[in-house]
């Protein structure tokens, strides 16, 4: 991108910045993108433009990964309470192996 930016022609900025904008739309939601593309519009320093956007993105993808886990981990214990249920063992004692409530398996 810094070496991009330079070379860009004045007529040609505009479509570049709703390229982007688009992009950090889609990826960063509608509050981050608003703050890149006020910068971009300013004429930031490029290297700081690129490592803010980098950094977001990590935190992005962590906070991703960690709902992920989070899915992945609710999902596995409502399988074994249905299981559980399956094998017709109390539903108490589900609720209290799994730490599910019942509204939660007995769908």
């Amino acid at each position: 991108m810094e070496e991009i930016i330079p070379t860009i022609k004045d007529d040609e900025r505009a479509q570049m910045i709703a390229i982007i904008r688009y992009i950090l739309l889609k990826d960063l939601g509608k509050e981050e993108a608003k703050k890149f593309i006020k910068k971009l519009e300013g004429g930031i320093d490029m290297g700081v433009f690129v490592n803010e956007l980098r950094i977001n993105r990590e935190k992005e993808l962590e906070k991703k990964m960690k709902e992920g886990e989070r899915t992945g981990k609710l999902s596995g214990k409502l399988e074994d309470a249905k299981n559980m249920l399956k094998e017709k063992i109390d539903i108490s004692l589900i609720e209290r192996v799994t730490g599910l409530k019942r509204n939660q398996f007995m769908k």
